[in-house]
């Protein structure tokens, strides 16, 4: 009795303990929730294409039992995120599916705090730095990008429960310990493809540990090896085909660049100790986190610099997930007792140098328009100092930063301000990117989902044309659910590898193969219709019905909705009338600013501002045709064509003399 008191008193404590524990974390991940769903609010429509319709995509084939896109196959392994989103999207109306996709977001990326700590006690960190280690986890600036509906943020605590997993299975490996991390590697790689990378982590931790045993002490993920490498074969050969030519040698000068510009994404006092910790481990369990971490680290900045030196760019999104482990490596050295000063010296000297030749100005071009949220938070700073007052102060603080590593590791107090000074910069940086997310995003005039609600759920045939915008065409894709089939109009570039079909246009000017309903992409080429009914319009979208097969009566390539030309294009015009003739205008306002010379065919024309042109093209037969091309033009903006004259008024004309030969151009009277 009298032992057995102090016992059940200690059991009580570590019980009243633990459960503190949990209500700290649980309150972590509610409160990271609720702050990320109400920051969404701000985020009104998609952005990061052609991913996000991707995942949409895929969400509502599986829901039906299949996995397709717009009824081609996905060869889109990466499907936890949209088995989990299909339900909300079948379930619910698209806009409020689209908000609960990113509650789905929040919630699943706030989980992480749970592998973090106890991958953290594992490695015998104390509770108040794993906590701020959680802390950290929840504010890497690429969770910025949580309203984004993509997969990385189901995949985000997976990966670092997958670590967890593999240091507490090769640090006592039993087959319980091999089958829980098969299962989250598994779950972890189909939410994300390139998490496969983390069996040969294990792999090359069991190896190095465990040496000739290796192979009889974890026989279950040896097994798993096979599986892994398919894996990466289909990931090179589905949607993310990688060949031969996506290896640059850029990607020998991208690997250390990106790994400066995640050391300062992560608040560069940080990565000497963690490097510290990673190269001489105290014990087998920090073994085993300094080798899987490695291989991790690696492999995944290999992946990332496959399509980061093709593009010239940071690739962010692949590597966030690194960032909680450099955090609990900064740990475990300070919990080491902060040895080997040599390396974390020559660490940060490394990048003090770094940041003195490498101005973060320099990769922060159109930023806001890609995947890295911390170079997004550059780009704001250099929007207000600057681009060389924003590079210094961010090579200032990076600097001082690493001056800061080197007294951590001769002062032991000072230590304890390096979690908070990194959880202060990266709420800073993901602020920065919040607001220029928010900044940049507003809701359309007419609702998303206008073809759905004129459609009454039929099916409808999206038609892609030359010079349009195809993301604009992926929004209407994103939103309208009953948009199931995507052909393209001559030169038309397709919104994504699933539009590979071409209309095919008879003769008589008849749409082979369409038939219902049909939504026109108006953005760069206009035309009307014979046999089809205008049913709805939205910006430059027009949603016809055509009970059978529908016909172009006039179509006029690479035109803009308000009548300039690019330049160089095609007009064409189909009828039953005997005389094949169109006729148009071609003009200039008054205060343009000089002269055009636009060529019909084999005539030129001059027009002058404040001039209106009337013009007919006669031909021996239908359909008429008439190439138009210019040498002069001016820009309308960043991304808009060249345009030159203006053409307006066209209409199939009755009449006038008969035409041998090709097609004839010429002014006449207004």
């Amino acid at each position: 009795m009298i032992v057995a008191a102090p016992v059940a008193r200690t059991r009580a404590l570590v019980a009243r303990r633990e459960a503190t524990v949990w209500v700290v974390l649980g309150s972590l991940v509610l409160a990271s929730a609720i702050a990320r769903i109400v920051v969404a609010q701000w985020h009104t429509g998609p952005r990061y294409f052609a991913d996000e319709y991707i995942y949409a995509a895929l969400s509502n084939s599986l829901a039906h039992g299949h996995l397709t896109v717009r009824g081609e196959p996905a060869r889109f392994y990466a499907i936890l995120q949209p088995l989990l989103a299909a339900p909300l999207w079948q379930l619910f109306p698209v806009e409020v599916a689209y908000r609960l996709v990113q509650a789905l977001n929040a919630v699943a990326a706030s989980l992480v705090v749970v592998p973090v700590w106890l991958l953290g006690r594992r490695l015998g960190i104390g509770r108040g730095p794993c906590f701020l280690v959680c802390a950290y986890s929840l504010v890497v600036p690429m969770l910025a990008m949580i309203p984004v509906t993509i997969s990385d943020f189901v995949a985000y605590p997976l990966v670092i429960g997958g670590v967890a997993a593999a240091v507490r299975s090769l640090e006592e490996p039993t087959r319980k310990r091999q089958l829980v991390f098969l299962a989250l590697a598994v779950l972890a790689t189909l939410a994300r493809i390139q998490y496969f990378v983390l069996v040969p982590a294990y792999l090359a931790g069991a190896l190095a540990l465990d040496r000739r045993t290796a192979p009889r002490r974890h026989p279950f993920v040896f097994a798993a090896l096979l599986p892994a490498l398919a894996g990466a074969v289909l990931a090179v050969t589905g949607y993310y085909a990688v060949g031969t030519g996506s290896f640059r040698g850029a990607m020998i000068t991208w690997l250390p660049l990106d790994g400066f510009i995640l050391s300062t994404i992560a608040g560069a006092m940080l990565v000497p100790g963690a490097v510290a910790a990673i190269v001489r481990p105290a014990n087998r369990t920090q073994a085993a986190f300094s080798w899987v971490t490695t291989v991790m680290v690696v492999l995944t900045f290999v992946q990332a610099n496959v399509p980061g030196a093709q593009e010239g760019r940071f690739k962010e999104r692949y590597v966030f997930a690194l960032l909680p482990l450099v955090a609990l490596g900064f740990a475990a050295y300070v919990r080491n007792g902060r040895p080997h000063r040599w390396t974390v010296l020559l660490v940060s000297a490394a990048v003090i140098g770094a940041a003195a030749q490498l101005p973060f100005s320099a990769y922060t071009a159109f930023a806001p328009r890609y995947d890295s949220q911390g170079l997004t938070a550059a780009w704001l700073l250099q929007q207000h100092l600057g681009a060389s007052g924003a590079s210094a102060v961010i090579a200032v603080f990076t600097s001082l930063a690493a001056i800061l590593a080197i007294a951590i590791s001769l002062r032991r107090r000072l230590a304890a301000i390096a979690l908070p000074i990194a959880i202060l910069w990266a709420v800073a940086a993901t602020a920065a990117a919040s607001y220029v997310d928010a900044h940049d995003n507003y809701r359309p005039s007419d609702p998303p989902a206008w073809v759905d609600a004129a459609a009454a759920g039929a099916s409808v045939t999206a038609i892609a044309t030359p010079s349009s915008d195809r993301l604009a065409l992926i929004k209407q894709l994103y939103w309208n659910r009953s948009i199931d089939r995507e052909l393209l109009l001559d030169s038309a570039v397709p919104t994504d590898v699933y539009a590979t079909k071409q209309v095919k246009l008879g003769a008589d000017g008849v749409l082979a193969g369409v038939r219902g309903y049909f939504l026109f992409d108006a953005n760069g080429t206009q035309a009307t219709f014979a046999g089809a009914r205008l049913v709805a319009h939205s910006g430059s979208y027009d949603l016809f019905y055509a009970p059978s097969r529908p016909r172009f009566q006039l179509l006029v390539e690479n035109r803009t909705p308000d009548g300039w030309l690019g330049q160089v294009g095609r007009l064409r015009a189909w009828s039953d009338a005997p005389r094949p003739r169109v006729r148009f205008t071609l003009s200039l306002p008054a205060d343009a600013p000089g002269a055009v010379r636009v060529w019909l065919g084999l005539r030129r024309f001059k027009v002058s501002p404040g001039d209106r042109i009337p013009i007919a093209c006669a031909s021996s037969r239908w359909p008429v045709k008439v190439i138009f091309a210019s040498a002069q033009g001016r820009m309308t903006g960043l991304t808009a064509p060249m345009t030159t004259a203006r053409l307006t008024d066209a209409r199939i004309a009755s009449g006038g003399p008969r035409v041998r030969g090709g097609t004839r151009c010429s002014a006449v009277p207004s």
